[in-house]
């Protein structure tokens, strides 16, 4: 009888723990631990832009390469891609922001099923006003990312996954973008094929972005 008492009250302190709102470093510690089996992904990127530039319609289309490595560093490379997207580098570069050069804050909000996280820059001069990521409240994994520049450029990501696997393997991202400095608001859809998971890829495809 103690025994089954134990063993209720200890469900009960767990699913307190559990029900209790999230902190930031406890969310980030779960999105973490939910992604922590995919390793690295190597796979074919093809981009189709369609924006205005001022109020002309422009669209464009490229092909490149998407590399992922645990636990942190995405980068996406397109072959003559044009220089207005420098202005935008978290459409290409979604790692999650450094807690070392961001506060975090977690934001109320009324959809349970997820979690909302708020990166604000701990540099005042920083170029990024702020990024806002959502994570799905039951596995954890990015559904989407928000980045607002001082500028008044901003780019929204929303993440959509392969399904038919656990590993958090992306299939698509689409994008809004507004770059006011070339006058260009649109949309972007990326998606991903001949995706290599967990086959080891040399950190050497970082270095250039991450220098």
């Amino acid at each position: 009888m103690i025994r089954t008492l134990m063993i209720l009250l200890l469900g009960f302190l767990t699913l307190q723990a559990w029900a209790r709102p999230l902190d930031a470093d406890t969310l980030l510690t779960r999105h973490w631990e939910a992604t922590s089996q995919l390793e690295d992904v190597k796979s074919k990127a093809n981009l189709n832009l369609n924006v205005l530039l001022g109020v002309l319609p422009y669209s464009e289309k490229l092909n490149g390469r998407y590399f992922y490595q645990k636990p942190n560093r995405h980068k996406l490379e397109f072959d003559n891609a044009p220089a207005y997207l420098e202005k935008a580098p978290s459409l290409f570069k979604w790692d999650l922001p450094s807690t070392e050069k961001y506060k975090t804050k977690i934001l109320q909000h009324t959809d349970e099923n997820s979690h909302h996280l708020l990166f604000l820059p701990k540099n005042g001069q920083s170029s990024t006003l702020s990024i806002k990521c959502i994570f799905d409240a039951e596995n954890y994994r990015l559904l989407s990312q928000e980045t607002t520049y001082r500028d008044g450029g901003t780019v929204n990501l929303s993440f959509i996954y392969k399904d038919g696997t656990q590993l958090p393997v992306l299939e698509k991202v689409e994008a809004k973008v507004t770059i006011p400095s070339y006058s260009l608001t649109g949309g972007a859809t990326i998606t991903f094929s001949g995706q290599e998971v967990n086959q080891g890829l040399d950190e050497s495809v970082f270095q250039k972005t991450d220098a």
